[in-house]
């Protein structure tokens, strides 16, 4: 069963550090925007004339996630690439959380049930966002049980 934690870091500094704002994309401004989003690989045929758009590039010291994430103010969408991949979602301003349309279920610590969808919180973080709260993934129980059949690790001082 996939793990997950209630994320709230009200003492914690955002993750995001903005990197340009366009109020408004025009078509004087569109190739530049399209040459700035597509090298940072989020996807620039998605800019259109009229958008409000923000990028942020996020710098989670914390967790160790760099990335960006583009958010379409005028259309409550965002998308996030952290490297591995990009993924789309409805952005929810007031939550800072990028939600997907997958539903993903787990439990919490005390082994209570989490339901919710799929999510990314503005450090990065992936997880559950569930009745206007976000959990953080912790694990992946498959993942845990794949680490402890590896064999021990071996430290430097036996090899000498």
């Amino acid at each position: 069963m996939t793990r997950y934690e209630l994320a709230d870091f009200p003492e914690r500094e955002e993750s995001l550090i903005k990197l340009c704002e366009y109020p408004t994309v025009t078509t004087t401004n569109l190739s530049e925007i399209k040459e700035i989003i597509s090298y940072l690989r989020l996807p620039h045929y998605q800019v259109q004339e009229g958008d409000n758009l923000i990028i942020y590039i996020v710098d989670n010291r914390f967790e160790e996630i760099r990335g960006f994430i583009a958010i379409w103010r005028n259309k409550d969408i965002a998308c996030i690439n952290t490297g591995d991949r990009t993924v789309w979602g409805m952005w929810d301003e007031t939550a800072k959380v990028l939600v997907t349309d997958e539903f993903e279920a787990g439990e919490d610590g005390e082994g209570n049930r989490v339901m919710g969808r799929r999510a990314f919180n503005a450090h990065g973080l992936s997880g559950i966002y569930s009745l206007g709260l976000f959990y953080r993934l912790l694990y992946d129980a498959e993942e845990v049980k794949h680490v402890a059949e590896m064999p021990p690790a071996v430290h430097l001082e036996q090899l000498l």
